[in-house]
């Protein structure tokens, strides 16, 4: 599920687009900080979403910092 600021929810798949409805975003008391378009909010989703948060979660802990530098180091040489 993804969720608007405002707190509405919709379900997505990786690859595709998310349009929140006209109606709910035409009500929002918050639509000028979430989007300047004239229809609705309209999210797209990286195909490869799931391994890129994957991703950013490992370079949280210790072990996803050492190997982060074991690359730089490789990369840069």
């Amino acid at each position: 599920m993804i969720r608007c600021p405002n707190g509405v929810s919709l379900p997505f798949h990786e690859g595709g687009i998310v349009h929140f409805p006209k109606h709910e975003c035409d009500a929002c008391p918050i639509r000028s900080q979430c989007t300047t378009s004239k229809n609705s909010r309209s999210i797209s989703i990286h195909p490869d979403e799931s391994l890129l948060v994957e991703l950013r979660q490992r370079q949280t802990t210790v072990a996803g910092r050492a190997k982060l530098r074991e690359r730089v180091s490789v990369e840069h040489s």
